[in-house]
Protein backbone atom coordinates (compact mmCIF):
# COMPACT_ATOMS: atom_id res chain seq x y z
CA UNK A 1 0.00 0.00 0.00
CA UNK A 2 1.20 3.31 -1.13
CA UNK A 3 0.71 6.56 1.25
CA UNK A 4 1.00 9.64 -0.01
CA UNK A 5 0.94 12.72 1.08
CA UNK A 6 1.26 15.80 -1.20
CA UNK A 7 1.16 19.06 0.37
CA UNK A 8 1.44 22.15 -1.90
CA UNK A 9 4.09 24.61 -0.21
CA UNK A 10 1.46 27.32 -0.67
CA UNK A 11 -0.97 25.48 2.32
CA UNK A 12 2.10 24.35 4.17
CA UNK A 13 3.95 27.96 4.13
CA UNK A 14 0.51 28.88 5.67
CA UNK A 15 0.84 26.53 8.09
CA UNK A 16 3.97 27.20 9.48
CA UNK A 17 3.20 30.83 9.31
CA UNK A 18 4.77 31.85 13.34
CA UNK A 19 3.06 34.30 15.26
CA UNK A 20 5.57 37.21 15.46
CA UNK A 21 3.47 39.44 17.60
CA UNK A 22 0.39 38.49 20.15
CA UNK A 23 -1.16 41.90 19.59
CA UNK A 24 -3.78 41.80 16.81
CA UNK A 25 -3.46 44.52 13.87
CA UNK A 26 -6.69 46.91 13.66
CA UNK A 27 -8.16 44.76 11.21
CA UNK A 28 -8.18 41.87 13.63
CA UNK A 29 -5.62 39.50 12.01
CA UNK A 30 -2.03 38.89 13.65
CA UNK A 31 1.19 39.64 12.44
CA UNK A 32 3.23 36.88 11.09
CA UNK A 33 6.34 36.22 9.86
CA UNK A 34 7.41 33.46 6.72
CA UNK A 35 9.52 30.86 7.28
CA UNK A 36 11.78 29.37 4.18
CA UNK A 37 11.57 25.92 5.56
CA UNK A 38 9.45 23.14 5.26
CA UNK A 39 8.78 20.09 8.23
CA UNK A 40 7.27 16.95 7.41
CA UNK A 41 5.74 14.73 10.39
CA UNK A 42 4.62 11.10 9.90
CA UNK A 43 4.37 8.47 11.79
CA UNK A 44 6.13 5.17 10.89
CA UNK A 45 5.50 1.48 11.14
CA UNK A 46 8.22 -1.21 12.33
CA UNK A 47 9.98 -2.39 8.90
CA UNK A 48 7.79 -0.51 6.93
CA UNK A 49 10.23 1.60 4.22
CA UNK A 50 9.47 4.93 3.27
CA UNK A 51 10.78 7.11 0.42
CA UNK A 52 10.08 11.22 0.84
CA UNK A 53 9.93 12.78 -3.06
CA UNK A 54 9.13 16.42 -3.93
CA UNK A 55 8.37 18.12 -7.13
CA UNK A 56 8.02 22.01 -7.92
CA UNK A 57 4.92 22.99 -10.08
CA UNK A 58 4.21 20.14 -13.18
CA UNK A 59 8.18 18.87 -13.05
CA UNK A 60 9.10 15.22 -12.24
CA UNK A 61 9.02 13.68 -8.85
CA UNK A 62 12.54 13.12 -7.21
CA UNK A 63 13.54 11.64 -4.05
CA UNK A 64 14.52 13.73 -1.03
CA UNK A 65 16.43 12.12 1.11
CA UNK A 66 17.23 8.81 1.90
CA UNK A 67 14.74 5.80 2.31
CA UNK A 68 13.80 5.64 6.01
CA UNK A 69 13.19 2.20 8.02
CA UNK A 70 10.02 2.50 9.69
CA UNK A 71 10.85 1.99 13.39
CA UNK A 72 6.94 2.78 15.16
CA UNK A 73 8.18 6.85 15.84
CA UNK A 74 7.27 10.17 14.23
CA UNK A 75 9.92 10.91 11.46
CA UNK A 76 10.52 14.88 10.65
CA UNK A 77 11.79 15.46 7.08
CA UNK A 78 13.09 19.03 6.75
CA UNK A 79 12.83 20.55 3.04
CA UNK A 80 15.04 23.92 3.72
CA UNK A 81 14.66 25.66 0.06
CA UNK A 82 12.43 28.19 -0.34
CA UNK A 83 10.43 27.86 -3.63
CA UNK A 84 7.18 28.34 -4.64
CA UNK A 85 4.57 25.72 -5.80
CA UNK A 86 6.32 22.38 -4.48
CA UNK A 87 4.53 19.47 -3.35
CA UNK A 88 5.24 16.45 -1.35
CA UNK A 89 4.40 12.63 -1.18
CA UNK A 90 5.62 9.61 0.81
CA UNK A 91 5.94 6.11 -0.33
CA UNK A 92 6.21 3.14 1.31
Amino acid sequence: MKAIIAVSLGIMSQMLLLAESPAPEPNGGVLLAKRDVVELEFETTVGQGYQVYVRQGEGEWKPHGQAIEGDGEVVTIVYPDGKTDVEFRVET
